[in-house]
């Protein structure tokens, strides 16, 4: 009873949409391509591939004072560019709009870490990273039935190391995209980023 309580208790609250021109129309693009999908994060990459292969990655993206409508509407409509805070609040929304419980997250990645253990008087192991306001990051988490929350990378550098430069390449059949104009190529050696973790409500980024 209780995982079926808290099922509803997702889809009552994860699933709502404001209302955007952007996502009716980025809905209707991936409708039939997200129907086909056979598995759950098949068809959330759907979602992340679409905004990773047609929007660009920027630390400054431009905006237009003349686009009338939402943060979101510009970025999908009419500047095509952003960060991390962008493509993971798009892809919140995207995903939502075709059924699946999504929330943006936000804290940090500490993808540069020791790799050397260490251990505490307990015997206990752990690492040390150096965290500072360059690891601030946004990402989307989906809720699948029977799984719970699971993290997924939504911007571009990100998202080409974790699903195509990984071990584990998660889309093998895919070919990888091209990196856009002023975006960072990632480095192969780097580590795969692990799925960091949930940043509760109310939590602020220093």
């Amino acid at each position: 009873r209780g995982v079926n309580t808290y099922t509803q208790f997702v889809k009552d609250n994860y699933l709502e949409v404001p209302e955007s021109q952007a996502v009716y129309e980025i809905r209707g693009e991936l409708l039939d391509e997200f129907e086909k999908a056979q598995t759950s994060h098949a068809k959330v990459m759907t979602v992340i591939d679409y905004l990773c292969e047609n929007y660009k990655y920027s630390l400054n993206p431009e905006h237009d004072p003349e686009f009338e409508g939402s943060v979101l509407d510009e970025f999908l409509l009419s500047k095509n560019e952003g960060y991390c805070v962008q493509f993971a609040s798009a892809a919140t929304v995207l995903l939502r709009s075709l059924g699946i419980p999504a929330r943006y997250v936000q804290g940090y990645t500490a993808y540069d870490y020791d790799r050397e253990a260490k251990y505490d008087e307990d015997g206990d192991r752990y690492y040390e990273a150096k965290v500072t306001d360059k690891n601030a990051h946004a990402w989307v988490e989906v809720y699948i039935e029977g799984l719970g929350w699971r993290a997924y990378e939504t911007t571009p550098p990100a998202y080409d190391s974790m699903y195509y430069q990984s071990p584990g390449n998660l889309n093998p059949s895919k070919p990888k995209p091209p990196v856009t104009p002023n975006q960072p190529e990632p480095k192969p050696e780097d580590p795969v980023i692990p799925p960091p973790p949930v940043v509760e409500p109310g939590e602020e980024i220093v």
